[in-house]
């Protein structure tokens, strides 16, 4: 899956590379165009060039790594993984495999906010961001989905795979809650690309039924 880490880190440093390639080529248009010579002053306006760019483009990337982050948890948001899934989508039609999509929930979570007050409830949604990340595999894109509801995308992965998450996840969700002696489970529904939806909307609403069964016991 390195295809998806160089992915990640292109978008990333997009309008950096983007900024200073424009400030190179304007740099060479100019040189070439208009002066038809070259020194060690156009050589230094050249650099200034593409150092503008670079900065103009650092702007950007801040930019848009703010508006697909959230806020409290630094995750991702719902936006990113609207974006990134049909790219992960093909990327698995090519290569033949299935991709898993996971949904957390936080149970009973307001009753957390009433007995502890909103900052507990904001670091228990902390520590659990940091929990899941710590526990998923790089190729893994991890998004708070909506209040005290969490989505796992996990490329490359079959019903076996799924289960062993949802398990490990529990394991260690139990371990964080003895930690911080919260009232503290969760509620973990999956659902497999392409055995059981075929659409990000359809994974979600799937996983979002298992999840309510193991909630409420249907």
């Amino acid at each position: 899956m390195i295809l998806l880490n160089n992915w990640s880190i292109a978008q990333r440093y997009r309008g950096r590379l983007v900024g200073t390639a424009f400030g190179l080529v304007q740099s060479v248009v100019w040189i070439v165009l208009v002066l038809g010579y070259l020194s060690v002053r156009v050589v230094i306006a050249a650099c200034l060039f593409m150092v503008l760019g670079w900065v103009l483009g650092q702007q950007y990337d801040k930019v848009k790594y703010y508006s697909e982050k959230d806020a409290l948890t630094k995750l991702y948001n719902r936006r990113f993984i609207a974006r990134v899934f049909p790219k992960l989508k093909s990327l698995m039609d090519r290569r033949q495999k299935k991709l898993g999509l996971f949904v957390v929930d936080v149970d009973q979570f307001k009753k957390i906010n009433d007995m502890y007050g909103h900052v507990i409830g904001d670091k228990v949604l902390t520590e659990l961001s940091n929990l899941l990340l710590a526990n998923v595999r790089n190729t893994d894109f991890v998004a708070r989905w909506g209040g005290d509801e969490f989505v796992i995308v996990s490329p490359d992965i079959g019903v076996d795979g799924a289960d062993k998450v949802i398990t490990r996840m529990k394991e260690k969700l139990e371990a964080l809650r003895r930690a911080n002696d919260w009232t503290l489970s969760v509620s973990i529904g999956s659902a497999i690309y392409p055995d059981e939806a075929d659409t990000l909307e359809a994974l979600i609403h799937e996983a979002d039924q298992k999840m309510y069964q193991i909630k409420f016991g249907e």
